[in-house]
């Protein structure tokens, strides 16, 4: 009886071997290396620039020579090229619609405020 018990033992200790290596062959020995999410490559154009700053006063009396008055305004950020830092402004959007002439004005925290851009045949949509 042992005899029958250990054959039977071991015939099923070797099909269980050999059925592995049957159902296995595609595991792959070595852990599989995580797949890196292909990031969208994004041209984005960069223009360093330089706006024309000084105190509130000194920039609005200069928009007001141009006849431009502030019509718009709302918040955003200026960062600093050097430092990569993002400085909160006020911005306001003044206009002369006479001429179309416009400006878009800064005012930091501190006071001081900067022309960021300016143009001319302003049109509504």
């Amino acid at each position: 009886m042992t005899k029958f018990l250990t054959t039977i033992v071991l015939v099923l200790i070797l099909s269980t071997a050999t059925l592995a290596q049957q159902i296995t062959p595609n595991i792959p020995q070595t852990p599989a290396q995580p797949q890196q999410q292909e990031t969208p490559q994004v041209d984005w154009l960069s223009f360093p620039t330089d706006f024309l700053c000084g105190t509130y006063p000194q920039v609005f009396s200069t928009i007001a020579i141009r006849g431009q008055v502030a019509v718009h305004g709302g918040a955003a950020a200026i960062i600093s090229t050097r430092s990569g830092t993002p400085y909160p402004v006020s911005t306001v959007f003044s206009l002369n619609l006479d001429t179309g002439e416009w400006s878009m004005i800064g005012v930091l925290r501190d006071g001081m405020a900067c022309i960021i851009a300016s143009g001319s045949n302003y049109t509504i949509f």
